[in-house]
């Protein structure tokens, strides 16, 4: 059997800001805190076949899926200069760190197989494996800059390019051999 799935989802977006200290309205920061909704569309293009007396079968997938606004948080607490309000008047300025959620869009491409077959009424062996490349596409993270010291002043973080990722890979085999015990 042949089959061809294409779907989409949506995830509303969130104040990731609580915890933030942002007195000073600084708008780097000020965007860090309302991420947008996420959306996204997937395709998947599959076959699955039993054979041989249904005593092998092999399942395979590739896919797709396109993210708008990929919601995730990241991956290091992101230092950035706290502003509070001083209860004197005006305002204080303090060294702080935070895990932002930001939004990002993303792609992923992949495979799944997924293969077995009954050498004998007891004795089975299987496969699986899958394969997936995911990364941000063309888009920026929250990061430090180590140019750009933190300081009253300067009291954002930068947004630089996500690094790549490396693709994923996994795989697994088992054969296993059943015997009944007897009393």
């Amino acid at each position: 059997m042949a089959y061809l799935d294409v779907g989409s989802s949506w995830r509303h977006g969130q104040n990731a800001g609580l915890g933030i200290r942002n007195a000073a309205g600084d708008p780097t920061l000020a965007q860090l805190t309302m991420v947008p909704p996420e959306k996204s569309r997937s395709y998947e293009l599959g076959l699955k076949s039993t054979f041989l007396d249904n005593r092998a079968r092999v399942n395979v997938a590739v896919y797709h899926q396109d993210f708008k606004g990929l919601i995730f948080l990241s991956p290091n607490p992101i230092s950035y200069i706290a502003s509070l309000p001083d209860p004197r008047g005006g305002l204080d300025f303090a060294p702080s760190a935070f895990i932002f959620t930001d939004s990002a869009d993303a792609v992923v491409d992949g495979v799944d197989l997924d293969a077995a077959f009954q050498i004998t009424p007891q004795w089975n062996a299987s496969l699986a494996a899958s394969y997936a490349n995911g990364h941000v596409a063309d888009d920026t993270i929250p990061c430090n800059d180590p140019s750009r010291p933190l300081t009253p002043a300067n009291p954002s973080t930068c947004a630089n390019p996500m690094p790549p990722s490396r693709p994923h890979h996994h795989g697994m085999q088992r054969c296993s051999l059943s015997t009944p015990c007897r009393s």
